[in-house]
This record gives C-alpha cells, structure tokens and sequence, in this order.
C-alpha cells in the first residue's frame, strides 16, 4: 500500500473531493466559456450586423450531407476538447496527455448528446488521469502515453457518456417542465440553487451547462446569479459603512496638514474608486466651489480648521 501511495504521489494523483469536485469543475467552466459561450457572442455579434462574422468559414462534406461553420460555429464545436484540455490542465496533466485529451473531449461530446460538457467531465478526469500513471513510464513514452489515454477516453466515452448525457438532460428538462409548470416557486427554488452555487467553490455556469438550462429554468438561473451580485455589493456597502467617518476625518487631517495647499483632487485620487467616500466627494466639491468664489480661509476646511482652535 505504501508503494502505491508513493507511486500515486509521484504521478501527481490525487483521490479528493478538491481535486475533482472544485479543481476541475472550474476548469470545466473554463473551457467551456473559450469555446461554446464566446462562440454564442461571436454568432450574436454576426446577428448584430458584424458581416464577417456571419461567414462560412469552413465547409465540411460527408457523403451528401454539407456541414458550414461560421467563427463562432467553429469556437462552439470545439466545446468537448475545450473542455477536457482545461480539466486535464487543472489536474497536472503532462504535455502529452494534455493533447491527447483534444480526441477524447471531442468523442465524448459527440456521443453524450446534449449532455455532453458533463459526459466530458467525467470521462476527461478518467482519461488524464490513466495517461498521466503511464507517462514517462516507458522509453517509447511518445507513442505509449496517448494511445492509452485516447483508448481509455474513446472507450470510457463509449461505455457511459450517452447514459450520462441522457441523465443530464432528462434532469434539465425536469428542472425546465417543473419551472413552467410551477414558475413562482421553482423559479425561486432554481434562482437560490445557482446563487448558492455562486458562493461555493464549485462552477454554477458550468453545473447549468451540463444540465442545458434554457427557457423559463435558465431566466430564473440567471436571475439567481445577478440577485447574488447584488446582494454580494449591498452587504459589502453595509460592513464597510461604520468607517465612513474615520475615512472623512482621515482626509480632512491631511488636508490640513499640506496646509490647504495641496490639490483636494491629489488625495481624493488615492480613494477614487472606494464607494464610501461619496459623501466626501459632495463636500470636497463644495468646499472647491466656495474657495473658488471666495477666499481661501473661508472655505469649510478652513472654517473648522478655526473653529478647532
């Protein structure tokens, strides 16, 4: 036991819900944001009026069949290999296991069917990690590492990425038929789901792509996800809120100290982009009109820089 736990450690494998649950979860959503979701704005930006991103591109002929690809056609077909690279890289993956993982994304994408980003996930993590225990194991490395990660993926993919993308959509289309069925509740149920998942380490974009969230469930996602943003901000506002006023006398003290000399937009230039100096903006800006009608000592700083003494 001891071996193989050293010879495991040596090849970088490593059996924990980090790795596989959080590692490359978001390595899926990675590759699956390079590829499928900036394919969908490249074709919107083409609907858009951006002519040449409506092009045919490539043109592929299969007996009578003629498959065209545009730009974005082209980025959203590479959805399975985008994927499995990015996975295998999240899990240490050599060189030649990684470019070996381009074939085994792509078969698993097509034989998963519309499930297929989580068929990929599940076989990509198998395929890496069989490539990576041969890697550097024998002296025609070259030829050894990706044939068996090939074969492993191809043949994993074979044995259980349909059932998984059968799986995967029948879940979505539940998720999609219950939401239409009960919008009010379920969409809340599917809105708090994903904003939980925006809280965890784990990837909510790439959990709803592998359920093909669409309709009434993938709005009620979304909805989920900019509700958390929001509230993420608001609460952040609220904690940080008690310091505003140590955050105004801090200013109004260097102020004094450069003896109303130095330029108020040098200092407010150091916190321009801290929220809770709003209101220091407003009286800064007063003070800046007074001292431009007025003189100098009988601006606001001024004013209770005497009224001090």
């Amino acid at each position: 036991m001891a071996k193989i736990q050293a010879f495991l450690k040596r090849k970088n494998i490593i059996f924990s819900a980090k790795r596989y649950g959080i590692d490359a979860l978001g390595a899926m959503a990675q590759g699956l944001f390079c590829t499928l979701l900036v394919g969908t704005i490249l074709n919107t930006l083409g609907q858009m009026g951006v002519g040449f991103l409506n092009e045919i591109v490539v043109t592929v002929k299969q007996n009578e069949n003629t498959l065209t690809y545009t730009i974005g056609g082209l980025a959203s077909a590479m959805v399975g290999p985008g994927i499995a690279v990015a996975i295998g890289m999240a899990l240490g993956a050599p060189g030649v296991v990684l470019f070996s993982l381009i074939p085994v994304g792509f078969a698993a994408t097509a034989m998963g069917g519309a499930g297929g980003p989580l068929a990929v996930y599940f076989v990509a993590i198998v395929a890496a990690e069989c490539g990576k225990l041969v890697s550097k194991e024998t002296k025609i490395d070259i030829l050894v590492t990706p044939i068996v990660t090939i074969l492993a993926g191809v043949g994993i993919s074979a044995l259980v990425a349909a059932p998984i993308g059968k799986a995967a959509s029948a879940v979505g289309e539940f998720v999609e038929w219950a939401t239409v069925l009960q919008p009010f509740f379920m969409g809340i149920l599917v809105s708090v789901t994903v904003g939980v998942a925006l809280t965890l380490p784990i990837s909510s974009a790439a959990i709803c792509a592998a359920l093909s969230l669409t309709g009434l469930a993938g709005g009620a996602a979304v909805a989920g996800c900019c509700a958390q943003m929001v509230g993420f901000a608001v609460i952040d506002w609220m904690d940080e809120r008690q310091g505003n006023v140590q955050y105004c006398v801090y200013i109004f003290e260097e102020y004094k100290r450069n003896h109303y000399a130095r330029a108020t937009s040098e200092i407010i230039l150091k916190y321009l982009f801290r929220k809770e100096f709003l209101i220091v903006y407003v009286i800064i800006f007063i003070d800046e009109i007074i001292k431009h009608f007025f003189d100098r000592r009988t601006s606001f700083f001024a004013l209770n820089h005497t009224l001090a003494i």
